[in-house]
C-alpha cells in the first residue's frame, strides 16, 4: 500500500472521503491525530488518511488506549494498532487507563468515563503535537442514526437532532457519509486486519441496544431505507437549526449573552417557545457551560419562571440560575455556596410506627405530628410541591390545591417552592410548619398511628 501522489490514483472511497472532507473543510494542512481503537471504522480511517495525506498535506499521529477492561482481547487491539502504525510509519501513542476506577471515582457509567478518558488524551496529546493538530475520529453513517435517536429518546431540542458535526473545534470526522458496508469492503480490498469488541454486541448500554436491536427492527418490519430517512431528517433539520440560531444571534446582540444576562420580559415572552428555547441555550453556550445533561424539561420550566411572575426561580444546572424580576428574566451563573444556601436545608425525618391508645395524648408541637398509618396509600415522601398537589381541609371530604392554601395561609410567593411537604404521592399530608391533611387525621377508628419527628431544617 502507498501515499496516493495524485487523484487519479485513488478508489472510489477515497475519492468520497477526500470530496467529503474538502467540502466540509476539515484539513488545512499540518498535524492530524487520528484515534484508533483497532475496530474497522477507525482501522479505515487510518488508512484512508495515509493515501490522502500527500494530497490533502497531513502529517499523520495515532493515539490508541487501553481501557484496562478486556484483558487479553484489548491487548490484541492495541497490538493489531501498533502493527499497522509501523507497516505504513506512523507515530503511534499508546495509553493505558484504569476506567472502571475512574467510573467508580466520577460516579458515571463505564461507556462515560471512557469517554471522557479518550477526550482527554486527545487534548493532551494533540497539543503536544501543535496548536493546529487536528483530531479524526471515525463516526460514520450508522453511529450518526444511532445518535440522533438516543438524542430523541432523550428528549433533545432540534439540535441534538442534527446529529453529530463533521467538524467542531478541532475535531473532524471524515467518514459521517460512508456506511458500514463501504468500510468493511475498504478493509478486505487491502487485507486490512481489524478487530471486533464484543463489548459492542452487548445491549447492555443503550447506543448498543439501539445499534443491535432498535435499528434492526425498524429496517425489517418498518422500511428498510428507514437508517437513511433519519438521516436525511436530521439533514433537514440541521438547516433549520442554522435558521434559528441565526434569528437567535441577531436577537440577543440587542441584550449581550455574558452572566447576568437581562432580557426583558415583554421581549422574552413575544418569541414562540422554541426560540425562547433557543435563547436560553445560547446564553448558555457563550458562557461555556456545559448542555450535556439539560434537556427540554430545563428548559421548559426556565420559560415557565418567565410567565408565572416576580420571584419565581428556576435551576438550569448546580450553578445556573433562572429567575424572574420586575421587568426582566435573568440569566445568570451562582457560586455552588449560593446554590446550597438558596436551597431548602432538608431536615432529619425520624418515622415510627406503633399501635394507638385513645387515652394517650396527641402531641401539638410543630415538629411531630401523628397521622392515622392505614389511610396512607403510598410510600410516604418530603418534597418541595409540584402540580397537581392538593390537600384534604375538610373532615366530611372536601380538598384544596396546595397553591390555593398557600395563598390562604398568607405564605409569600417568594418562599412557596421552598416549602417542604410530607407527601402521598400528590396527596399532601402535613404541609411541615403549617397544618396536616384532614384525610390522615387520628381519630377514634384509628388502629396504628404514624409519629413523624422533623429535626432541623428550615420549618
Amino acid at each position: 500500500m502507498e501515499i496516493a501522489k495524485n487523484e487519479t490514483k485513488l478508489n472510489k472511497l477515497e475519492k468520497k472521503v477526500l470530496n467529503d472532507s474538502r467540502q466540509w473543510e476539515l484539513f488545512s494542512g499540518g498535524p492530524v491525530l487520528v484515534g484508533v481503537s483497532g475496530g474497522a471504522d477507525s482501522m479505515a480511517l487510518v488508512v484512508l488518511l495515509f493515501r490522502l495525506q500527500e494530497i490533502l498535506n497531513l502529517d499523520l499521529s495515532v493515539l490508541t488506549l487501553h481501557h484496562g477492561i478486556r484483558g487479553e482481547s484489548a491487548d490484541r487491539d492495541i497490538e493489531i494498532v501498533q502493527n499497522l502504525c509501523k507497516k505504513l510509519n506512523i507515530s503511534c501513542y499508546t495509553r493505558y487507563e484504569k476506567v472502571l476506577e475512574l467510573a467508580n471515582e466520577w460516579k458515571c457509567s463505564t461507556e462515560e468515563a471512557g469517554r471522557r478518558v479518550r477526550y482527554q488524551l486527545f487534548d493532551e496529546v494533540s497539543s503536544s503535537l501543535g496548536s493546529n493538530c487536528k483530531i479524526a475520529i471515525a463516526h460514520h453513517k450508522q453511529d450518526q442514526c444511532e445518535t440522533i435517536l438516543h438524542n430523541l429518546f432523550r428528549g433533545s431540542g432540534l439540535t441534538g437532532l442534527r446529529g453529530i458535526l463533521p467538524k467542531r473545534g478541532k475535531i473532524v470526522r471524515p467518514l459521517l457519509d460512508v456506511s458500514r458496508k463501504e468500510i468493511e469492503e475498504y478493509l478486505k480490498e487491502y487485507q486490512i486486519e481489524f478487530a471486533i469488541d464484543e463489548t459492542n454486541l452487548d445491549s447492555m448500554y443503550t447506543r448498543n441496544k439501539i445499534r443491535n436491536e432498535l435499528i434492526p427492527y425498524l429496517k425489517k418490519e418498518i422500511n428498510d431505507k428507514a437508517d437513511e430517512h433519519v438521516l436525511t431528517l436530521a439533514n433537514q433539520l440541521r438547516q433549520a437549526d442554522d435558521f434559528f440560531e441565526e434569528y437567535v444571534n441577531d436577537w440577543l446582540s440587542q441584550y449581550g449573552t455574558k452572566f447576568p444576562v437581562r432580557l426583558p420580559i415583554e421581549d422574552f415572552l413575544e418569541l414562540k417557545p422554541l426560540l425562547q428555547g433557543y435563547v436560553l441555550r445560547k446564553i448558555l453556550k457563550e458562557n461555556h457551560c456545559s448542555l450535556k445533561d439539560i434537556g427540554m424539561v430545563h428548559i421548559e420550566q426556565s420559560i415557565e419562571v418567565a410567565k408565572k411572575g416576580v420571584g419565581r426561580k428556576s435551576y438550569l444546572s448546580k450553578e445556573i440560575l433562572v429567575r424572574r424580576d420586575y421587568d426582566a428574566l435573568v440569566v445568570e451563573k451562582i457560586s455552588e455556596e449560593a446554590t446550597k444556601s438558596s436551597l431548602p436545608k432538608l431536615p432529619k425525618v425520624t418515622y415510627k410506627v406503633f399501635s394507638y391508645n385513645s387515652s394517650e395524648k396527641i402531641p401539638k408541637t410543630p415538629c411531630m405530628k401523628w397521622f392515622d398509618y392505614d389511610k396512607i396509600n403510598d410510600a410516604l415522601t418530603i418534597r418541595t410541591r409540584q402540580t397537581g398537589d392538593y390537600m384534604q381541609i375538610y373532615p366530611e371530604g372536601g380538598t384544596k390545591s396546595i397553591k390555593a392554601l398557600m395563598i390562604d395561609q398568607k405564605i409569600p410567593k417568594e418562599i412557596r417552592d421552598e416549602i417542604l411537604l410530607l407527601v402521598d404521592g400528590n396527596h399532601v399530608v402535613w404541609m411541615i410548619g403549617y397544618r396536616i391533611s384532614q384525610a390522615y387525621k387520628v381519630t377514634e377508628n384509628t388502629k396504628r398511628i404514624l409519629q413523624v419527628e422533623i429535626k432541623g431544617g428550615q420549618l
